[in-house]
Parts: structure tokens; sequence; C-alpha cells
């Protein structure tokens, strides 16, 4: 009967470290692929910054032209985005 026992607790402890060591590692895991996403998305901000600038000078080219060809015509003002706390 004690062996059973002792059989029982080691095999139930095993099932309980096993588990800890599985809960661990995924939080691990994913807490790198945060990290990886972050970085990843810092170091192509300044890329973007500049292809968002190329994007409004395009439109505000293009208000222009439409502006130009059409007397009565009124663009509507861009939405202005909120600076983060990088600058180009």
């Amino acid at each position: 009967m004690e062996g059973r026992a002792r059989r029982y607790y080691e095999r139930n402890l095993k099932e309980k470290v096993l588990f800890a060591w599985s809960e661990y590692a995924s939080r691990e895991k994913i807490e790198m692929m945060l990290k990886k996403r972050c970085f990843n998305t810092l170091r192509e901000y300044p890329v973007e910054r500049i292809k968002e600038k190329e994007r409004r000078k395009r439109r505000e080219e293009m208000r222009q032209k439409v502006a130009s060809m059409l007397p009565d015509f009124e663009a509507s003002q861009p939405v202005q985005v909120p600076r983060l706390m990088f600058k180009a």
C-alpha cells in the first residue's frame, strides 16, 4: 500500500511540475514575441513616418490640382494625427 501511495504522489508531483514548466515556457515565448514585435515597430517607425509625410504631400498636391480645376471646390481639412514621442 505504501509503494502505491508513493507512486501516486510522484506521478502527481511530476504532472504538476511539468504543467508549471509548460505554463512558464508559454508565457516566456509570448513575452518574447511581444518584445520582438515592439522592437520591430520602433525600428520601422522612421521609415513609416517618411512614407506618411509623402502621402500627405501627394494628397495636398491633389487637393491643389482639383481646386485649380474646380473654382468652387473646398477641400476638407486633413485630420491631425497626434504626435508621438519621437521626432523625425
